[in-house]
């Protein structure tokens, strides 16, 4: 992947249960149950077992401030910490990171100036795959 690239997309949503049968139901996405890097459970959503998408439960943080259920999209960076710091510079504001995700990576949940949100992820490729 290159920089600039979208990489990954996963929905954050307060019943995990729900938004698996309608997704799973809508697009026949099956599902398997994976760790995130905080021990957090993580589903990845999966068509013919190529990975499509994730689903895991809204994070307290999220919560408490009243954001509604949200899909996320992931956008492959060289350099998690410049892209940060030049996001703050142009008006956006950064919410997470850039914090270690997964082995050697970093991701920063960022909001443009209009609050639309997106994650940036340093790394090699982001590919979820469910653990056997």
């Amino acid at each position: 992947m290159a920089h600039g690239d979208f990489v990954w997309c996963d929905l954050s949503t307060f019943d995990v249960a729900g938004t698996r049968d309608f997704y799973g139901r809508l697009f026949g996405w099956s599902y398997d149950r994976i760790p995130q890097p905080d021990g957090s459970p993580y589903d990845v959503a999966s068509i013919n077992d190529v990975p499509q998408a994730g689903v895991f439960e809204m994070p307290e943080k999220f919560q408490k401030i009243g954001l509604p259920s949200f899909w996320m999209s992931y956008i492959q960076v060289d350099d998690a910490a410049a892209i940060v710091d030049l996001a703050r510079q142009l008006g956006g504001k950064v919410e997470v990171g850039p914090i270690p995700y997964g082995e050697g990576a970093l991701v920063a949940l960022i909001r443009d100036p209009l609050g639309a949100g997106f994650t940036v992820y340093q790394g090699s490729d982001l590919s979820v795959r469910a653990q056997d």
